[in-house]
């Protein structure tokens, strides 16, 4: 599903579904969820790489820092990239690359407490083989939500990579097909 949410209602008398709901790995996109820390990675300055069960944290301590992670892809496609973040006191601002273009705004991963939060990546034609994506941030860029007693960590903690090919969900083609017609 791209949007998915639950409602819920009181209906009488009660009537049963007309069709049964397809199977979860119908109704559920086939990401490919990628781990950080298990990804080939390359960072500058290169200490402070924590790796754990929760993905990679990287605290260059430093305002112009960046860091790199290789993944592969088995088809030609169109895809969407999202991450999944930590957001904290010590988070930086971070501009997103992908194979050495920038790929919408910078990341503000700055926040007042610790909380995981969704960002999406952008959609992309991509080849079937390696790609990088880099996460680059910039000495000067200060958050607006930094705590003035705090000194800037720039810290950047990368939880999950979700590679979802477009041509895999179902009805992808059917769709794609009705708006070319529609625009002839």
């Amino acid at each position: 599903d791209w949007f998915s949410s639950v409602a819920f209602w009181y209906q009488t008398p009660p009537l049963p579904l007309e069709e049964a709901l397809p199977p979860v790995e119908k109704r559920v996109a086939p990401y490919r969820v990628l781990d950080p820390a298990a990804l080939t990675s390359r960072a500058d300055p290169p200490f402070l790489l924590i790796p754990s069960d929760l993905g990679l944290s990287y605290i260059p301590s430093i305002g112009d820092a960046w860091i790199e992670f290789d993944f592969d892809v088995e088809q030609d496609g169109r895809y969407q990239l999202s991450g999944m973040f930590m957001y904290g006191i010590v988070g930086g601002i971070y501009q997103p690359y992908l194979d050495g273009n920038a790929i919408g705004g910078p990341l503000d991963f700055v926040i007042v407490n610790y909380n995981p939060g969704f960002a999406n990546l952008d959609l992309h034609e991509l080849k079937a083989g390696k790609h990088t994506l880099r996460f680059e941030s910039k000495a000067g860029r200060t958050s607006p939500m930094l705590r003035s007693e705090l000194p800037a960590i720039n810290g950047f903690h990368f939880i999950r990579l979700f590679v979802l090919r477009l041509e895999d969900m179902e009805g992808y083609h059917q769709k794609l097909n009705e708006l070319v017609e529609k625009k002839k």
